[in-house]
């Protein structure tokens, strides 16, 4: 008889349908929106969508990627102190990088001039969802460390655009008209809940014992965090520097969409 299969290896099956499920609902929620939006105004949005994207794989600072490689020994030992402490480095580390992150917009701004309040309220939203899609980005790779993959999947990739997506529905419901803005929230209140979804899912973790504060582990960590971020980096510009290189230059109205 074959040996029943364990709670990991269930998990682990849910992760294709949830890729593709999370890639479907971003793909419709994009076309819907190009569909609905004025060009100025869908710029507007994929201006502050990509934006979002890079800075939210970038803010962590590879801290999260090393999670995969730290966390599950420690776990599999049942070192507390030291799993403690190792998501107390992962977590001072994202919140450095999104305050940059936050810094590195604000500049970009001064320096391109003033963009305008539709620009200023889609940055604005872009910037408060950042800290809860950076929590979700480090919570998934904790959680899957954890064995968990098919769950972590599912609140990263699923949860914020099916919540985007009915947030936008809602509004169209109750009559008000759907912008940059309305899409954007949605997207946030999405990101939110995903964070908030994780970081309960992971309290045990975070409440098990008390951490270990040793400078020379945490050193460690940062100079094996680095070349991980250099990944990111190079991944996130792959992905989303046309878009911005687009919008830095001034492409004509329109052309940015199409792209």
């Amino acid at each position: 008889m074959a040996p029943k299969p364990t709670r990991a290896g269930n998990d682990t099956r849910l992760l294709t349908p949830f890729a593709v499920a999370g890639q479907v609902l971003s793909m419709g929620m994009t076309l819907l929106l190009a569909h609905l939006l004025v060009p100025d105004d869908f710029e507007t949005y994929v201006m502050a969508a990509s934006l979002f994207i890079l800075l939210m794989s970038l803010a962590p600072l590879g801290s999260e990627k090393l999670a995969l490689r730290v966390l599950p020994p420690l776990l599999d030992a049942g070192v507390w102190p030291d799993v403690r402490a190792f998501l107390r480095f992962a977590v001072r580390r994202s919140l450095l990088g999104t305050m940059l992150a936050v810094l590195a917009v604000l500049l970009w701004v001064g320096v391109s001039g003033n963009p305008g309040a539709p620009v200023w309220q889609a940055l604005a939203l872009a910037g408060l969802a950042l800290p809860f899609g950076v929590a979700t980005q480090v919570g998934r790779e904790v959680l899957t460390a954890a064995g968990k993959a098919g769950r972590a999947m599912f609140a990263a990739r699923v949860v914020p655009p099916l919540v985007a997506g009915l947030a936008m529905g809602a509004a169209m419901l109750a009559g008000w008209p759907v912008n940059s803005t309305v899409a954007l929230g949605g997207w946030t209140l999405g990101w939110s809940i995903a964070a908030g979804w994780l970081v309960w899912t992971l309290r045990p973790l975070l409440t098990r014992s008390a951490p270990i504060d040793s400078r020379v582990q945490a050193d460690a960590w940062a100079k094996s965090a680095r070349p991980l971020w250099f990944y990111r980096v190079a991944t996130g510009l792959r992905s989303q520097a046309g878009i911005l290189a687009l919008l830095w230059f001034g492409a004509v109205s329109g052309q940015i969409g199409v792209y």
